[in-house]
């Protein structure tokens, strides 16, 4: 399964929304990017956010690990983990390109 990020026009603001690749909207980091507009966050802001849960949901796929498991790791785990990340989407496996992210980006 693939996540994408959907933007939608409501009260003419976007709102974004992660989509899963069967047309599922994934509730929990759709309810954050929500609570980021309800406390009136820069549109920009919240759709980086929108693209890096993204990122972070393909990168569970990958993984073949949930969400919802990450909190049931030792600290040294998830810190390993989120490294991980990092590292996956420093080397650019987070595009179709696999094209590797400058560090400006990464910032």
């Amino acid at each position: 399964m693939k996540y994408r990020v959907v933007s939608v026009l409501k009260d003419n603001r976007p709102r974004f929304l992660i989509i899963s690749d069967i047309e599922e909207i994934e509730i929990l980091p759709s309810k954050y990017l929500k609570h980021l507009e309800q406390i009136n966050a820069s549109p920009n802001t919240v759709k980086s956010a929108a693209f890096a849960l993204s990122y972070y949901y393909n990168y569970l796929q990958k993984q073949t690990i949930g969400s919802d498991e990450i909190t049931l790791l030792s600290y040294s785990e998830q810190n390993k983990h989120f490294i991980d990340f990092l590292y996956w989407v420093k080397s650019g496996k987070h595009t179709e390109h696999n094209t590797q992210t400058s560090n400006k980006t990464c910032n």
